[in-house]
């Protein structure tokens, strides 16, 4: 199937196997950070050897999204695909600067950011506005999803949703020697 071939936004069911991937890999990314990131706290040493490759997730959430994101975008106007996407992500999102705030402001007031950084945070795009002061440093990846949600617009703009494949496949023939490259460097350990 192709992306031509897509059902019509009205038509589309939800991926109940998207969802349930997009769970496990969020949670590989949660166990990763309880094992290896926090420094404070030892108690889950022992899960190592099952988290060591949990960060994973987070390319595995990023494929995910990259597809709903473009599955999202056929068969849609600009000013819908617009629209859409702005009241999927900014409200939610919005609430969690809120809560976050509040939650360290209560907990670990040292690390609250500045009023300034915290309104930077409500554009999802505060490393460009104001360095890399996010309220949660997780949030990192949704300036990720704004970039490629900005392709795919980029795309519906210039009507190149229905040849999206041979862009794709163009990107692989032209990243193929990178990628060569790299895979015979030795790693340095």
């Amino acid at each position: 199937m192709t992306v031509t071939d897509a059902p019509a936004i009205g038509q589309r069911e939800r991926l109940p196997m998207l969802d349930v991937l997009r769970f496990f890999a969020a949670l590989s990314v949660v166990f990763y950070h309880m094992t290896y990131r926090l420094n404070e706290s030892a108690l889950f040493t022992w899960l190592q050897p099952f988290t060591k490759f949990g960060y994973l997730g987070v390319d595995v959430f990023f494929i995910i999204s990259g597809f709903v994101i473009l599955w999202s975008a056929v068969g849609r106007s600009v000013p819908d695909y617009l629209i859409s996407r702005v009241a999927r992500l900014y409200p939610s999102f919005w609430v969690a600067i809120l809560v976050t705030s509040a939650t360290m402001l209560v907990i670990r007031p040292e690390r609250l950011q500045p009023l300034w950084a915290i309104a930077a945070n409500f554009t999802m795009l505060p490393g460009y506005i104001v360095g890399n002061h996010y309220v949660d440093g997780v949030y990192w990846t949704l300036a990720v999803e704004l970039k490629f949600y900005f392709l795919i617009l980029l795309a519906l703009l210039f009507r190149q949703i229905e040849h999206i494949e041979s862009w794709l496949r163009g990107w692989l023939v032209l990243l193929r020697p990178a990628t060569c490259r790299r895979c015979l460097m030795p790693c340095n350990r």
